[in-house]
């Protein structure tokens, strides 16, 4: 049975991910006071962060619109997963659940064709993790309803961590406020950011400086797997490519039967992470 995954761009993707025929990515739109680039995979990101700090206007996003979606479903394929960024972040989610309306209305798919809308909870490396998940499972030959359990016990157990060694976008956006990101900026503090159930962004830690909190951080996820076995980790980087083979390196030592990957952030990712961030999903 034919099956397609879309994401939407806040997911990073592997080469393997970008050249796989069962996956497509449905962009977002970055704006930086006039100036708009969609986040297609072909962005310059120097350019959009030079962009970024000439201007005191905080970057912005707009989510696809449903007929991006409905332009991407394959009406041959008999199950299509759509991954979307948190719906506590994003209005993708609904965009995307708009659009499976519409296409049911419309009769566009083939008949019993089933879409499941996945709110990821998460974003970057925790749709990334969601997708390869649904990949294997698919290419292993699994029924739909155990794909359908599967991925449901998967979201509600992932967790996603990340290091910012850049606070600018932080503080516009108003996590920060600038006296923080000041003392920060003058003790070289970098917070240590979780997901929560819901979906949105919470400080779990800090440390004086990127190396301590990267350390910090895969102290913290080993802590976890005495609890809960942890199988599979995708790590993003944004222009850290060497930080994050070193996080790979420290994780493999206390997780030896862990499959850990390493991709890129996308645009809209990169834009929040800021340069040198680092984003871990792990379950």
């Amino acid at each position: 049975m034919s099956y397609q995954i879309l994401m939407d761009s806040c997911g990073d993707l592997s080469e393997g991910m970008r050249n796989n025929e069962h996956l497509r990515m449905i962009p977002l739109q970055i704006r930086v006071g006039q100036k708009e680039w969609p986040d297609d995979g072909h962005i310059n990101k120097q350019e959009l962060f030079d962009e970024i700090l000439e201007t005191d206007v905080l970057p912005k996003s707009a989510c696809p619109a449903p007929d991006a979606y409905l332009q991407k479903f394959d009406k041959n394929a008999d199950r299509i997963y759509v991954i979307t960024v948190s719906s506590a972040l994003s209005g993708s989610y609904n965009s995307a659940s708009l659009a499976r309306k519409l296409w049911r209305e419309e009769n566009k798919g083939k008949k019993g064709q089933k879409i499941y809308i996945i709110d990821s909870k998460s974003a970057s490396a925790g749709q990334t993790l969601l997708a390869g998940a649904l990949m294997r499972w698919e290419n292993k030959g699994y029924s739909e309803d155990e794909i359908r359990k599967r991925i449901k016990k998967l979201r509600r157990d992932m967790m996603t961590k990340f290091v910012l060694n850049d606070l600018t976008m932080l503080e516009r956006s108003g996590r920060l406020n600038g006296l923080q990101a000041k003392l920060a900026d003058a003790f070289h503090i970098c917070p240590i950011l979780a997901s929560t159930d819901e979906g949105t962004i919470c400080q779990t830690g800090q440390a004086r400086g990127m190396k301590r909190a990267l350390s910090a951080m895969v102290r913290a996820i080993g802590n976890e797997n005495k609890e809960k076995k942890i199988s599979h980790i995708v790590i993003s980087h944004c222009g850290q490519e060497a930080g994050a083979y070193e996080v790979k390196k420290k994780l493999n030592k206390i997780l030896p039967d862990c499959q850990i990957h390493i991709v890129e952030t996308g645009g809209i990712a990169s834009v929040y992470a800021g340069i040198g961030g680092i984003i871990l999903a792990y379950a």
